[in-house]
């Protein structure tokens, strides 16, 4: 499970923009103004449907690359696993 899809989807290799309308920048800097006590105990809610805080701060990442990037071909490389751990 890498992304807030089902399980067994398959994803054109794409920025994913349509799981998340909001404005990435708007996003950080209302979780950067947030208690750390209160984002820790809201974690769940802030992360809006992703499994997990790096498929959601991925998602970020991607968009702020999108939006800057002009007309510079990227390449993102991931990890190939994650473990989530509590």
């Amino acid at each position: 499970m890498g992304s807030n899809l089902p399980n067994m989807s398959i994803l054109d290799e794409k920025i994913q923009t349509e799981t998340h309308k909001d404005d990435w920048e708007v996003q950080i800097k209302n979780i950067l103004a947030m208690d750390p006590e209160f984002r820790s105990k809201n974690e769940e809610q802030i992360i809006n449907g992703y499994h997990n805080t790096y498929t959601y701060t991925k998602n970020l990442a991607e968009r702020h690359l999108q939006r800057y990037r002009g007309n510079l071909r990227i390449v993102i490389n991931r990890p190939t696993g994650i473990i989530h751990c509590k």
